[in-house]
């Protein structure tokens, strides 16, 4: 029962990424999510198995990610991911400077 149009596979990618963006291992997570084994963690990690809505939801809260991150239809870069993961983990205050500082340095390249 996929929920949208991202594959097992790609869901894996994505909970394996954010598990590592927060340094945690699977007991790690394991432990933040109670029913959630590393086995189990694994299997959804490797494309084997996919989650329920339920545990899904709790692992998006353990992991820092919205579930609609996860299971969003796009095609971003793992470093676009691991761009907007860095923001989102910024006060909002910082967020400002640092948006203002992105749009000078594009306004200072060359056009393509």
């Amino acid at each position: 029962m996929l929920y949208c149009m991202v594959t097992k596979k790609i869901l894996g990618q994505r909970l394996q990424h954010a598990r590592k963006m927060l340094n945690l291992t699977q007991d790690g997570v394991a432990k933040l999510c109670p029913g959630v084994e590393k086995t189990r963690l694994s299997n959804y990690e490797q494309g084997i198995r996919e989650p329920d809505i339920e545990t899904l939801s709790r692992l998006s809260q353990a992991l820092k990610v919205p579930v609609s991150e996860l299971l969003a239809d796009h095609d971003l870069s793992k470093d676009d991911i691991h761009l907007l993961q860095l923001f989102r983990s910024i006060d909002t205050d910082k967020r400002t400077i640092i948006l203002t500082i992105a749009e000078s340095f594009r306004s200072s390249l060359p056009a393509a």
